[in-house]
């Protein structure tokens, strides 16, 4: 374990010209090694970007190992025998008041207790009463994780304050226990929610993360050809089907593309250099290993396009006459643009107005990926559309 005394003392000593404090913090914490390392210890204050919006460090996929020492807890009031209300026996440097807590105890004798990782002395409560004392800690537990959230309360947002620390959530599910359709929404009973930068003197260690030298919506190409886009941790979907999550890319990897751009150099050899050995078997097996748990397909379901034939052909041609009189450099440059906003929509797809948004941007990209392939094949120097007219007239025939 790095305490913080150790990790500034470093940072002391490294210290770069032009470097702040918290800098050099940050990148001696950087500098330990992916796996097998503590991520949150005590008294942390949870990374923060350039804006001050929260970066959490912790991702999806990640086997964590998380505990918290004893805390006396009193007991503000009992709803029934199996919740009861203490007050949080660690004081949140955020709140104003120390805030209560709702401990739901175990309903049988599974050693599991959901909700929340968090286990109280003595283990059966019946017979508690209010303003009686127990014990809360959380013993050394392994999870993995299924989501990260910052919740943005509307007060915050209107007054321009960013999430708070204790506001930061990590959704995981415990050891052995599979994430499927009924656990993956909102409310679901088996997850339990951590807060690692709230009150609770948290420490969060890092087991295993697959796939740590991608990150999420990476283009890669493998040793076979085919070009991947890495969509989380263990998924991989290529262009023309959405692959079950046991496929994946046959090692080692090429970086094609990082955040909708051409990767650095270094990113490229740091990708090669993690898979030049292994395979994309290994690695889930690795996950399955740490986690204790096992992967499960998802249903997907065809969702029906929002815009008409005839609405995709008028947007196809407005596209198209945007680029109107272009080189081919130009419209390389348009259509790259035209990506980088598809990429941006076809992220979160949550109702039918962001369906439309992504299928307009598909179809101005597709228009400009056409327009790309006749200025090649033949070999004009500015575009001089000629498409116009048929696409009119299809338009009209389809409406």
């Amino acid at each position: 374990m790095v305490s913080n005394h150790a990790r500034k003392n470093a940072a002391r000593s490294t210290r770069g010209a032009g470097q702040t404090h918290r800098q050099a913090v940050d990148a001696v914490r950087g500098e330990a090694p992916g796996e097998g390392r503590i991520i949150v210890t005590p008294g942390d204050r949870v990374p923060r970007d350039a804006i001050g919006h929260p970066a959490c460090p912790i991702k999806p996929g990640d086997v964590l190992r998380v505990s918290c020492p004893a805390g006396r807890a009193k007991v503000d009031d009992v709803w029934d025998p199996c919740n009861l209300v203490i007050e949080w026996p660690w004081t949140d440097p955020d709140a104003t008041r120390r805030p209560t807590f709702v401990l739901r105890l175990p309903e049988s004798d599974d050693p599991v207790q959901f909700a929340t990782p968090f286990r109280n002395t003595p283990d059966r409560l019946h017979g508690v009463r209010k303003g009686d004392t127990i014990t809360v800690d959380m013993p050394p537990t392994v999870v993995h994780v299924s989501y990260t959230d910052a919740t943005w309360y509307a007060d915050d947002r209107e007054a321009g304050r960013p999430p708070a620390d204790s506001h930061v959530l990590v959704a995981v599910m415990p050891y052995g226990v599979n994430e499927t359709v009924g656990t993956s929404h909102d409310g679901a009973e088996q997850r339990l929610l951590l807060r690692p930068w709230a009150a609770a003197p948290m420490t969060v260690e890092l087991l295993c993360r697959p796939y740590a030298m991608l990150k999420s919506h990476d283009t890669v190409r493998d040793a076979a050809g085919t070009t991947w886009t890495y969509i989380g941790p263990l998924d991989f979907t290529t262009p023309d089907r959405r692959t079950p999550r046991t496929e994946g890319p046959v090692w080692p990897l090429t970086l094609v593309e990082r955040y909708m751009s051409e990767p650095h150099q270094e990113e490229s050899k740091a990708v090669a250099a993690a898979t030049a050995a292994g395979s994309h078997r290994q690695e889930l097996d690795r996950w399955r290993q740490a986690s204790g748990a096992d992967l499960v397909e998802f249903p997907t379901f065809e969702v029906p396009d929002i815009l008409s034939a005839a609405e995709k052909s008028v947007l196809a041609e407005h596209a198209r006459r945007s680029v109107v009189g272009r080189t081919l450099v130009e419209i390389e440059e348009a259509r790259d643009g035209a990506r980088r906003v598809y990429r941006l929509v076809s992220k979160v797809v949550l109702d039918d107005e962001d369906q439309r948004r992504m299928e307009e941007a598909e179809v101005a990209l597709t228009a400009l990926d056409e327009v790309l392939e006749e200025l090649r094949s033949t070999g004009a120097e500015r575009y001089a559309g000629g498409r116009g007219a048929a696409a009119d007239s299809d338009a009209v025939r389809l409406a």
